[in-house]
């Protein structure tokens, strides 16, 4: 689904709050639409995110964690609230204004070199940051870096906790791709080795941030941790000693021991080798000794018993047999629209369970996400297809959990019956 402009336009001059109006609307994506307004007397950007309560929540929980993320190159979240706009809910940040953003330009001219440069130091410190404290950005594109003042920054309306940092990599490639018209063998350095880098096909050799970092000031690419559980636990071990005798060394010194002389260490003692005397050969036996020993019983040796051999296992049983599919022939199913460019960035598989709430007549009346939530992007793709199935008439409401399976291929969906 495209952004529609008509529908967003009608809510212009809408008040949101006693103290927000909507102004002209500015743009948006399929999910969102962002409005200028006015905000405490200064230019603002509002960003609505419509959606059902779950929905809503979620995002007004998400912005209430990452208004706390505080970085130059992030863009600050000023306000968040929810609102009705018409029949429909809507969740709304109020940002910083920016005065345009990375795909505005694009649309007249390419980025040169020296402008290239200037947008990736402040992107990439943003990016550092955010994983530093267990965020991934999931969209790293022209859009979403904005001109505030003469300032670069990053939004960061849409992270995502415990998201995959290497997609913010991948991204950076993309982007350069995009602000730099492509690459070919004479495209300039250091850009062209950070997309080669970075679009990696093989993703545990993609590029990570401190190397990006370390080629775009034309240094030797750092030591990355091995992925060998040896060498970590090495290298893990020499630290760890290190620092405890660091904590003796704290514990043993003090101001009162520092001011004592330091006795000089006495040279180890030089062993002095003495011949010893040789040893008597031993004394025969005396005869009564010889007649007890010769009066003990003497002890049989046992033959030695070979080893039983090992008792082979039981064979496993057969795996139980898996649980009938739900018949579908009657369900009209729709697939998630995922571009293979977003496919591209899946590392395995994307797991995603919506369940939704079916009429009588068999329409889906409410979708929300099942735990444990995965990326925001996808999720939104699932949500949206979700919404559009349609499911036999049963004369009353239902329940059900779409299971859809993603990889870089294809989607998967196993649609299960959870009771009314």
């Amino acid at each position: 689904m495209s952004f529609d402009l008509s529908f967003w336009i009608q809510w212009e001059g809408h008040p949101l709050a006693p103290d927000l109006q909507l102004e002209r609307c500015l743009g948006g994506t399929s999910r969102a639409a962002v409005f200028a307004a006015q905000f405490q007397g200064q230019p603002a950007a509002v960003k609505l995110f419509p959606g059902d309560p779950e929905s809503v929540l979620a995002n007004l929980a998400l912005w209430k964690r990452t208004a706390a993320l505080a970085h130059p190159a992030l863009q600050k979240i000023l306000h968040t609230g929810e609102a009705p706009l018409g029949h429909t809910r809507c969740a709304y940040a109020v940002m910083e204004h920016a005065d345009e953003n990375l795909g505005d330009v694009l649309a007249d001219r390419l980025l040169k070199p020296d402008e290239a440069r200037d947008m990736l130091v402040p992107l990439l410190s943003a990016l550092r940051f955010l994983h530093s404290k267990g965020y991934s950005h999931g969209g790293v594109k022209p859009s979403n870096l904005l001109a505030i003042g003469e300032q670069l920054q990053v939004s960061n309306d849409s992270l995502v906790h415990g998201g995959d940092t290497s997609a913010d990599c991948r991204a950076i490639g993309t982007l350069l791709q995009h602000t730099m018209g492509g690459f070919d063998r004479k495209s300039p350095e250091p850009f062209a080795g950070i997309v080669n880098g970075c679009l990696d096909a093989d993703a545990s050799a993609r590029w990570s941030l401190a190397r990006i970092e370390a080629h775009l000031r034309g240094e030797p690419p750092p030591v990355e941790r091995s992925g060998s559980r040896m060498k970590w636990w090495g290298l893990g071990s020499a630290a760890a000693t290190a620092a405890i005798a660091g904590l003796l060394a704290l514990r043993t010194s003090g101001p009162e021991r520092a001011a004592q002389p330091v006795p000089p260490t006495p040279p180890p003692p030089v062993p002095v080798v003495t011949t010893a005397p040789a040893e008597p050969p031993p004394a025969a036996p005396a005869a009564n000794t010889r007649k007890k020993e010769a009066a003990k019983p003497k002890q049989k040796t046992e033959p030695v018993k070979p080893k039983p051999e090992p008792t082979p296992l039981p064979p496993s049983p057969p795996p139980p047999p898996a649980a009938a599919p739900v018949a579908t022939g009657s369900i009209r199913q729709v697939m998630p629209e995922i571009p293979q460019r977003a496919r591209n960035t899946i590392v395995g598989r994307v797991r995603i369970n919506i369940r939704v709430r079916v009429d009588a007549d068999g329409n889906v009346t409410q979708a929300s996400v099942d735990p444990p939530r995965v990326s925001k992007y996808f999720t939104g793709r699932a949500l949206a297809a979700s919404r559009a199935w349609k499911f036999p008439a049963n004369g009353a409401p239902q329940s059900w959990v779409l299971r859809y399976d993603l990889d870089r291929g294809q989607t998967r969906v196993s649609p299960e019956r959870s009771g009314n």
